[in-house]
C-alpha cells in the first residue's frame, strides 16, 4: 500500500473547514497521483503508531493504518461514521423522452419520483458496462456513478442519445458535495439537526435542511448500515459537516476513510464497479437477476440476456484465511 503522511496545512486544503489540529498525523493515500480526500483514513495517528516511511512501504496487510481502518468500521458498527465521498460521477437527465430513454438503457424499472433505483447498464451482449444509482426527480432524473468512471459513463450515455434531442445530458459533479452518513445511532442525532422525514423509506430521496442549509437526504448506505448520502452545493457544506459532527460527537460519532467503506460493503456483500462487476460477466454471473425486469419490451442487451441460458459462473462472498500478506492487487 502507498501511504503518505501529508502535514495538516495541505489537508487543510482539502478539507477547509476541519481545524488544522485535528487533522495532525493523518494517514493519506494516492489515487492517480494526487491526493484523494475520499481516501484520507481520519483515524489520525497516535502515540506508539509507527508511521515511518519503511512500515508503510511493506507487503503485509496489518500496517500503521491497519489498526486505525478497524476502528473505523468498529465506529459504524457501534454508532456512526461519516465519509466524504463527494467525487462521485453526477450526471442530469432530463427532456420529455428521459424516462423512455433511461429504460431502454438499462436492464431493470426506472423509479418513479422520490425513489431511487441502482441501474444496471449492458452491451448487446449483455455483458455489464456500468452500474448507477438512479434518483428519480419531478422533472428528471439525477444518475450518481463512480467518481473514476465520469468520462466512461458519460461517453456511454452520449454514443446512445436520441437524434431528435429529447434527451439531455448534464455534468454537475463539480457543483456538488456529498457525505455518507452511517451506523446504527445516525437517526438518533441526524434528528435533532434536520427537518428532513427520518422515517423515510430505504431507497428514498427527500430535499431537507441542517442547520438552515439545503441538502438532499438519500436514505441510502453503500457501508450496509442504516444511513443516509448528505448531498450539499459546495458552499453549504461547510456548515452542514459541521453541524453532523457536533451532533454526533456525543453519540461517537467517527470521520471514517474508504478503506473501512470498501471494509463495511464487503462484509454486507455489495459489489463493486471494477473490482467485482466487469465487462467479463453478464448480469447472471454476478447474481443481480433482481435487477432484470424481463417483461420489457426493449433495452440494449435484451436478446443476451434473455437468451444465456444457466449461469456457468456464480458471484459468491468468501472468508478467507490468509496469511499475513495479500495477493498483490491486478
Amino acid at each position: 500500500m502507498e501511504y503518505q503522511i501529508i502535514s495538516p496545512y495541505e489537508l487543510k486544503e482539502l478539507y477547509p473547514f476541519i481545524e488544522t489540529h485535528d487533522l495532525e498525523g493523518a494517514l493519506c493515500d494516492k489515487y492517480d497521483g494526487d491526493i484523494d480526500p475520499a481516501q484520507l483514513t481520519q483515524a489520525l495517528a497516535k502515540d506508539g503508531d509507527d508511521v515511518s516511511l519503511e512500515s508503510r512501504e511493506q507487503w503485509e496487510r496489518e500496517g500503521p493504518w491497519f489498526r486505525r481502518v478497524r476502528e473505523e468500521c468498529h465506529a459504524v458498527h457501534d454508532a456512526a461514521g461519516i465519509l466524504d465521498i463527494s467525487g462521485f460521477t453526477r450526471i442530469q437527465v432530463t427532456g420529455p423522452g428521459a424516462r423512455y430513454w433511461l429504460s431502454s438503457m438499462t436492464t431493470g424499472k426506472v423509479p418513479s419520483a422520490g425513489r431511487i433505483g441502482l441501474a444496471y447498464f449492458t452491451d448487446e451482449k449483455g455483458r455489464i458496462i456500468t452500474e448507477m444509482l438512479v434518483m428519480a426527480e419531478e422533472d428528471g432524473f439525477l444518475l450518481i456513478g463512480a467518481a473514476a468512471a465520469e468520462w466512461h459513463d458519460r461517453d456511454w450515455l452520449a454514443a446512445h442519445l436520441p437524434t431528435d434531442g429529447s434527451v439531455t445530458l448534464t455534468g454537475i459533479t463539480e457543483k456538488y458535495c456529498c457525505h455518507l452518513l452511517t451506523g446504527p445511532k445516525a437517526r438518533e442525532f441526524l434528528a435533532g439537526i434536520t427537518i428532513g422525514d427520518l422515517s423515510s423509506r430505504w431507497l428514498t430521496h427527500q430535499n431537507a435542511e441542517i442547520d438552515g442549509k439545503p441538502c438532499r437526504l438519500a436514505r441510502v448506505s453503500f457501508a450496509g448500515e442504516l444511513g443516509w448520502e448528505i448531498h450539499t452545493a459546495i458552499d453549504d457544506t461547510p456548515t452542514v459537516y459541521d453541524a453532523v459532527l457536533k451532533a454526533g460527537a456525543p453519540h461517537n460519532l467517527k470521520p471514517i476513510g474508504m478503506f473501512a467503506l470498501d471494509s463495511l460493503r464487503l462484509e454486507k456483500g455489495y459489489r463493486g464497479w471494477k473490482s467485482d462487476l466487469l465487462a467479463d460477466y453478464n448480469i447472471w454471473d454476478v447474481g443481480l437477476d433482481r435487477f432484470v425486469d424481463t417483461t420489457k419490451e426493449a433495452f440494449i442487451g435484451r436478446d443476451a440476456i434473455m437468451n444465456a441460458g444457466e449461469p456457468i459462473k456464480q458471484f459468491v462472498a468468501m472468508t478467507i484465511e490468509g496469511n499475513a500478506c495479500d495477493a498483490p492487487y491486478m
